[in-house]
């Protein structure tokens, strides 16, 4: 206990020195920032732009004269009841998570989760959530980053509101092309059967919250949530990041 209380102290003290020999800067814009943990400057931070309401219900996109574009274009009934974004997946947004997938930047996670749940506490959602999962890697990538970026936010939500955390509950069978990289139909056949749920997972009616960085076609959270209604579950709900 004694070495905790001396050890966090000079981890920051640390981190202070640091600060002073390498000033930290704004990821997007490069301005001085006081503590690299922020990774934004005031100007960046009044730039993450939320996704424009008025918004469906279900899939969580703007509506044009109370009509969706997305809903109306799908084929088959949407796998999931209700889908939300924090922000508009452009500007510092986009900037924060090419970062934190690409850059080695774990900490980002943190600093999303906390938008996250000051998101969900505004918008008064998920209430009935028992438990949260996120988007899994493939095994490959995984072992590549060392850390799965959606998972991290995840976990972060599920300790401070109290969900439970289940990030062995779907699994990627085979790798995949990232989706950026991809065309609208290409995405769709890029993702199709590539989530498979772990043997003997039964949710029996439980609220799932599955959390992803970015929703733009929905491809992936789509073919996540065909593989998890195998698990018997009751709503699946979908948070993400970014919304493009």
């Amino acid at each position: 206990m004694m070495g905790k209380r001396f050890f966090i102290p000079l981890l920051n003290s640390l981190q202070a020195i640091a600060d002073l020999i390498f000033p930290p800067a704004c990821l997007h814009c490069n301005a001085r920032i006081g503590r690299q943990k922020d990774y934004l400057c005031e100007e960046c931070e009044k730039a993450l732009l939320p996704v424009p309401e008025p918004l469906c219900e279900v899939c969580g996109f703007p509506l044009v004269d109370d009509d969706c574009s997305f809903c109306n274009q799908q084929e088959t009934k949407l796998p999931f009841d209700k889908a939300a974004s924090l922000y508009k997946y452009e500007g510092p947004i986009r900037t924060l998570i090419h970062y934190m997938k690409f850059g080695d930047m774990p900490g980002i996670a943190y600093y999303l989760g906390r938008k996250a749940k000051q998101y969900i506490e505004e918008k008064n959602l998920f209430q009935d959530v028992h438990l949260i999962t996120a988007i899994p890697l493939h095994a490959v990538r995984f072992r590549e980053r060392g850390y799965n970026q959606s998972g991290l936010i995840a976990s972060y939500l599920a300790k401070v509101n109290q969900y439970s955390f289940r990030a062995k509950i779907i699994y990627r069978q085979r790798a995949t092309v990232p989706q950026a990289n991809l065309i609208k139909a290409k995405r769709l056949a890029n993702v199709q059967d590539a989530f498979k749920v772990k043997k003997s997972v039964d949710l029996k009616q439980e609220n799932i919250l599955l959390l992803d960085d970015v929703f733009t076609t929905g491809a992936t959270v789509q073919a996540a949530c065909k593989e998890l209604k195998k698990t018997n579950p009751g709503k699946i709900y979908i948070l993400t990041i970014g919304r493009a």
